[in-house]
Formats: C-alpha cells, sequence, structure tokens
C-alpha cells in the first residue's frame, strides 16, 4: 500500500501542530484527502496552516489547561470520530547540576508527560470505538541519562514506558500503539541547543520515516538507526561502564 493511501478519509489529530516536526506533519498530511484537527499555542501559525483547506480545523491553546483538551473532544465530536491520535506536543530545556531546581524539573514533566496523559485520556475514548491508532512522540533521549538533560530524558523515557504499557493493554482490543523516539531534527527546539548534534536530520526526512512507521502500525519507531543503535548499545552494558563511556564522549559529565 502507498504510503498516503493510508491517510485517505482519516480523522487525524496532531498536538504540537504549530511549529517543528508537528508543522512539518501537519503540512505533509493537509494535502492528502484527510480530516486533519491541529493543536498548538501559536494561533497565527495553525490559521497559515489551514487557509485554504476546509478539511483543516485548529485548537488554539495550552495542553496544560483543561479548557484546551475540553476544545479538542469538542472539535472531535464535529468531525465524527477520531482514527489517529499525534501527540507530538512538548518542550525542552536544560538544567545545569550546579543550578537544580525542583520546580524546573517539575515543570518540564508537567509539559511533557502530563499533557500526554491528559491527551491521551481526551483521545482514547474515540480511538476505542474506531480501533484506530495512537501516536506517541517521545525521543532516543528517553534511552539514557546525559548532562544537563536529565529532566528531558527523564520525560521521555516515562513516555516511552507508558507507550509499552498501553500498547500491551489496547493493541489486542484494537487500537494500536505506536511510539515514536526521533533522533536530533533540525527544528525551532533543536535550534536553541549549544552543543553538536550527530546525524541530525530534516525534518522532511524525519516526517517521511514517522508516516511510514505509522502506516506499519510499528510498535516503536527509532531513527537515525545509527545514533538510536549506538545508545541502545551503550545502556545495555553495566552502569559502571555506561558511566565510563558517557564521561569520555561528553566532558561536561562530572562526578
Amino acid at each position: 500500500m502507498p504510503i498516503f493511501d493510508y491517510f485517505n478519509e482519516k480523522r487525524i489529530l496532531i498536538t504540537g501542530a504549530s511549529s517543528g516536526i508537528g508543522a512539518n506533519l501537519a503540512q505533509t498530511l493537509r494535502k492528502q484527502n484527510t480530516q486533519l484537527l491541529l493543536t498548538g499555542r501559536n494561533q497565527n501559525a495553525l490559521a497559515a496552516l489551514a487557509e485554504g483547506h476546509s478539511h483543516i480545523a485548529y485548537v488554539t491553546g495550552d495542553l496544560l489547561d483543561p479548557s484546551t483538551h475540553t476544545q479538542i473532544s469538542d472539535a472531535i465530536q464535529r468531525l465524527g470520530g477520531l482514527d489517529i491520535a499525534i501527540l507530538n506536543a512538548g518542550t525542552n530545556w536544560f538544567i545545569e547540576h550546579n543550578h537544580f531546581s525542583p520546580e524546573a524539573i517539575k515543570a518540564l514533566m508537567r509539559h511533557n508527560y502530563d499533557t500526554m496523559v491528559d491527551s491521551i485520556a481526551c483521545c482514547l475514548p474515540y480511538l476505542r470505538q474506531t480501533k484506530g491508532q495512537l501516536v506517541m512522540m517521545s525521543s532516543i533521549a528517553g534511552y539514557g541519562g546525559l548532562p544537563r538533560a536529565g529532566a528531558y530524558n527523564a520525560s521521555k523515557s516515562a513516555l516511552r514506558i507508558l507507550a509499552q504499557s498501553l500498547n500491551l493493554e489496547l493493541r489486542p482490543q484494537g487500537v494500536a500503539v505506536t511510539c515514536i523516539c526521533p533522533g536530533f531534527v533540525k527544528t525551532p527546539l533543536t535550534d536553541k541547543n549549544d552543543f553538536s548534534m550527530p546525524f541530525i536530520l530534516h525534518p522532511d526526512t524525519a516526517t517521511a520515516r514517522i508516516l511510514k512507521g505509522i502506516v506499519q502500525k510499528k510498535h516503536e519507531l527509532h531513527f537515525p538507526w545509527r545514533l538510536s543503535l549506538l545508545l541502545k548499545c551503550v545502556t545495555s552494558l553495566p552502569a559502571a561502564w555506561q558511566y565510563q563511556l558517557l564521561r569520555m564522549a561528553i566532558p561536561t559529565a562530572h562526578p
């Protein structure tokens, strides 16, 4: 089956669609015969994506606000149901070890994990009805801990474990769960990074791989393979070996 045939006449939700990977997914899928529901905090960006496309609706709001999910649920009902939920919204900031901030860590967990849980709760009743597909955006950062990124990595690791658990429960009921774990993708979020990003991908390349993984109903999709395989190998080693390898590779990994 050609990739885009799979999305024909599907009702698809994309959260975090106003920038980055979410916006690129929306730009690609809006050219197809789909019904798109986009969410994000940037109303101008969402309006630009929807302009001239009667099959695109959008909800502007912060997913930390419960009223946003109420609006999303109302919009899904207006669509008549939901076939695919691509839960992509998230953010990142770094936390230095000498400025350890519980507030900053908890805030990042709320942005990346808590909002995902709320979005799942919003979408799942509709996906059960259609035997649809739940797509959760994690990251290969969720495979282990790195300096300054403990909060981000922890949030993405939590999403991976949640996706695995949900997949075991939901797939036998007809709802496929796909966990997406990309490496570095050139987006406004990664543009803020102050370090080298190996194997960084163009958003179009990432989008093509994500859509193919959705069509194949992958349990977990990770890319680029060279970086993800390296991380998987390192994190499979004894903890002391992991520590020494990461110390050599990342000079900022202090005791």
